[in-house]
Formats: structure tokens, C-alpha cells, sequence
């Protein structure tokens, strides 16, 4: 708005801007040299992250901590079934005969699922998740639930 042609949508723009710059108490000043970090609009580049994380690790070397790299994933492989159930299946079935059965939670966890294959590869921890949604929903009998 403040590169509106028309002055009142410029003016309050500008008043606005000021009303939101002293209800987090940052002035004009501080905005401009950069000095107050307003919001983190995206998360960092790979390369970024790495840097800031090495960055702050330095300190820690030089009281002589070690830091070692952790397992990629060490709750276990990802797996596509479970008890000889297909995780993708699962989902599908789920979304489509017991959404409101789910919690608002869960549907965006089995929706996220999906998101990138309609065939997913799960965690261990994810299919724990699944599980004790897909339990709860009555997807199962009861002496395959346990």
C-alpha cells in the first residue's frame, strides 16, 4: 500500500506500519539498520543451516566437547506394510470411511502421508501413530488391533 498512487492509502499504510512497529516496540531506526529481527519469512538454505549450526558447536569444541553424527534414522527403517498391512491402503481407507472419527490432528497426519506418495514408506513411529489412529477409528477386529 505505501506504493499507492493515492496519498490517504499511503498515509495509512504508514500509519498502520507505525501502529504495528510500536506494539512490538521497534522503531523506525531499528527497522531500518537492521538492528531488530522481525519475523523469519523462510527457513534457512542447507548450506545456511550447516554454517549457523557449525557456528554455534565452536564454543562447545573448545571446552573439548565431541559431537557425533546421529543415526539417519535409528528407530528403524521405513517400512510401506505393518502386519501385513499396506500403509498406503491404510490411509485411503481411513480418510475415506472414518474422517469423522479422527481428530482434526490425525486427518492432516494421514493426509500428510500422502502428500508426496500414495504409496509411503513409514517410520516406526509413524506407524505407531497410524496404528493407534487406525485403532481408535474401529478399522481393525479386535484380535488384529493388538
Amino acid at each position: 500500500m505505501l506504493g499507492s498512487q493515492h496519498d490517504g492509502e499511503v498515509v495509512a499504510a504508514a500509519r498502520a506500519a507505525s501502529r504495528m512497529l510500536a506494539d512490538a516496540n521497534v522503531t523506525w531506526s531499528d527497522l531500518a539498520t537492521g538492528v531488530t529481527v522481525i519475523v523469519k519469512a523462510a527457513e534457512p538454505r542447507p548450506e545456511a543451516q550447516q554454517a549457523a549450526q557449525e557456528a554455534r558447536r565452536e564454543p562447545e569444541k573448545a571446552r573439548g566437547r565431541q559431537y557425533q553424527r546421529r543415526e539417519a534414522n535409528p528407530a528403524g527403517p521405513r517400512t510401506r506394510t505393518h502386519r501385513g498391512i499396506n500403509a498406503g491402503e491404510l490411509v485411503r481407507w481411513l480418510r475415506n470411511n472414518r474422517m469423522s472419527d479422527m481428530t482434526l490432528w490425525e486427518q492432516d497426519f494421514t493426509a500428510s502421508l500422502l502428500l508426496f506418495s500414495q504409496d509411503p514408506a513409514l517410520s516406526p513411529k509413524q506407524w505407531e501413530r497410524l496404528w493407534e489412529t487406525a485403532k481408535k477409528a474401529g478399522a481393525f477386529p479386535a484380535e488384529t488391533a493388538a
